[in-house]
């Protein structure tokens, strides 16, 4: 299986997984597999295991956010 297939099965698990969350969490769920689905292609030659693969691009995810967050708490602005 390649990084890429092994990437969107993990995707697809998740947003199947969201939906035994309660209704307030399915929301995150789903937003965890989006952002997973953000990252394609070449950057995932550096991993072999697709689950190591997606717990860092989503922490990347996180951490965009929560700079973009800060960054409008500073300027006022919405991103």
């Amino acid at each position: 299986m390649s990084m890429t297939t092994g990437m969107k099965n993990v995707s697809v698990r998740w947003r199947k997984a969201s939906r035994a969350l309660k209704i307030d969490d399915q929301k995150y769920g789903i937003r965890l597999a989006e952002a997973l689905e953000r990252h394609k292609g070449p950057e995932y030659a550096m991993f072999d295991d697709p689950l190591e693969a997606s717990v860092f691009f989503l922490l990347i995810e996180m951490m965009k956010e929560k700079e973009n967050g800060q960054q409008a708490a500073t300027t006022g602005k919405s991103q």
